[in-house]
């Protein structure tokens, strides 16, 4: 999975008044701590999904089984772990 200038922008809507505002202090904690901003990242490695595993309920249907192990890789790859 390959992508550039990820950023995700925290929001909450107020329910008496119904604003929605921007938290900005756990904006950047989350940016800056959590997330790979990029992939290849700035050495040029690319980094991959190796063991995603998913175990299926058994209500569960098969395709939701596929998208939740397609998630749990891009969820390895675009966190901020050590490998």
């Amino acid at each position: 999975m390959r992508y550039n200038n990820l950023f995700v922008v925290l929001r909450k809507t107020d329910q008496e008044t119904g604003v929605t505002k921007t938290n900005d202090f756990l904006t950047k904690i989350v940016n800056k701590y959590t997330l790979q901003d990029a992939n290849p990242g700035a050495n040029g490695v690319e980094r991959s999904a190796k063991r995603t595993v998913y175990y299926r309920l058994t209500y569960q249907s098969f395709f939701g089984v596929i998208w939740k192990t397609i998630f749990g890789g891009m969820q390895t790859v675009m966190m901020n772990t050590k490998e």
